[in-house]
């Protein structure tokens, strides 16, 4: 069965805008086989003035078969909010 999960996250950072995603966190950096990106949908509102910016990701993939973690790049990133099909998820923020 093919599974199609929307992620949306909220980020705010001072930093320069970098962001990569892994799912789940492999040794190489590479996704597995059985999750794939389908669409990524990124939005940054810069506030020149204070050099910030505040933005959203969402990420839609396919997952086969089913996962119980996604593990994402947070580096330099505060994130604020994680959805999966429109509902809260629990997250975690590792240092």
């Amino acid at each position: 069965m093919r599974k199609l999960g929307r992620w949306a996250i909220g980020f705010g950072s001072g930093a320069a805008l970098l962001a990569s995603v892994s799912t789940p966190a492999l040794a190489t950096g590479q996704l597995p086989n059985s999750v794939t990106p389908v669409l990524y949908d990124i939005r940054v509102d810069p506030n020149a003035q204070a050099k910030t910016f505040t933005g959203t990701e969402t990420i839609t993939v396919r997952v086969r078969p089913n996962t119980r973690a996604i593990t994402l790049n947070a580096a330099d990133l505060n994130i604020t909010r994680a959805t999966l099909d429109g509902r809260p998820v629990r997250y975690r923020l590792d240092a």
